[in-house]
C-alpha cells in the first residue's frame, strides 16, 4: 500500500489508530455508530459558509444578527431535536464572535470560505481565510475547547498549504461555537510538518498498523470488534 496525498483528518485518524486507519482504506465494514454529530456539524459548516455569501463587507451588529439567523433558518436542513439547545448557543456564540471580529479587523469578509487546497503532500478544506488579517479560522462544533495535538497538525497542515499557494498565515484561530472560545493555534515549522507525514508514509510502507486502544473505542470506532477478537478463535472448545 503505498500513500501519496493526505488530508489533516487522514494524518489525524492514522495518528489515534493505524489500525482503525487502515481497516477503513481497506473499505472493511464495521457496526454502524452513531454519526449524528459529524452530520450536524457539515450542516453548521455549510450554513455559515453561506452566510458569508450574503453579508455586505461593512455590516452593522443588527445587521450580523439579521443574516445569521435569516441564514440558519433558511438553509439548515437537519431537524434532528436533540441538538436545538446545542444549535441555539452555537448561533448566539456566532453572532457574538462575528459582531467582535468586525470592530478589530481590517476586512469584515473572507478571501474564501469552505474551499478545496492542495500542495502535496497534502490537501485539505479551509474554513475560512481573511487576507488581510492572514488569519485563518476552523470551525468547531464539538463539546470540547481545548488544543490537543490533532489540532496543532490541521491548523498547521492548514498553514503550509495556504502558504504554497501565496497565502501568507499570521494566525490560525479555531472557533469552539458551542462554548463560545477561540483559541489560537501554536504554529510549528514545516520540518514538524513533514516529520508528521513522513513517519505515517513510512509506517504504511512496512504495513505496520498497531491498534491503540483508549477510552473512545467503544463509542466512536467502527471497528472495536475486528480488535476484541482479531485473535481469538470463535469455535475453539465446540
Amino acid at each position: 500500500m503505498e500513500i501519496d496525498i493526505v488530508s489533516p483528518s487522514e494524518l489525524n485518524s492514522f495518528s489515534q489508530c493505524p489500525k482503525k486507519w487502515y481497516l477503513g482504506k481497506i473499505g472493511r465494514t464495521g457496526i454502524a455508530i452513531d454519526d449524528s454529530h459529524m452530520i450536524f456539524g457539515r450542516e453548521v459548516h455549510k450554513v455559515i459558509g453561506s452566510y458569508f455569501s450574503r453579508i455586505s463587507d461593512n455590516p452593522t451588529d443588527d445587521e450580523i444578527d439579521y443574516q445569521i439567523d435569516e441564514t440558519f433558518q433558511e438553509e439548515l436542513s437537519l431537524k434532528d431535536g436533540r441538538f436545538n439547545q446545542k444549535l441555539q448557543r452555537i448561533i448566539s456564540n456566532f453572532k457574538a464572535f462575528e459582531k467582535e471580529r468586525r470592530k478589530k479587523w481590517k476586512v469584515y469578509r473572507p478571501v474564501f470560505v469552505e474551499r478545496k487546497v492542495v500542495y502535496k503532500p497534502f490537501k485539505g478544506v479551509v474554513d475560512f481565510y481573511g487576507l488581510n488579517d492572514g488569519v485563518v479560522i476552523d470551525w468547531k462544533t464539538g463539546g470540547s475547547a481545548e488544543l490537543y495535538d490533532s489540532e496543532i497538525r490541521q491548523g498547521n497542515v492548514y498553514k503550509f498549504l495556504l502558504e504554497n499557494n501565496s497565502y501568507p498565515v499570521k494566525k490560525i484561530l479555531f472557533c469552539f461555537l458551542d462554548l463560545g472560545r477561540a483559541l489560537e493555534v501554536p504554529m510549528t515549522t514545516v520540518g514538524w510538518v513533514m516529520k508528521e507525514y513522513n513517519n505515517m508514509v513510512d509506517m504504511v510502507r512496512h504495513n505496520q498498523f498497531p491498534k491503540r486502544e483508549s477510552k473512545l473505542c467503544e463509542q466512536w470506532c467502527p471497528y472495536i470488534l475486528d480488535c476484541q477478537f482479531c485473535k481469538m478463535c470463535l469455535w475453539e472448545g465446540m
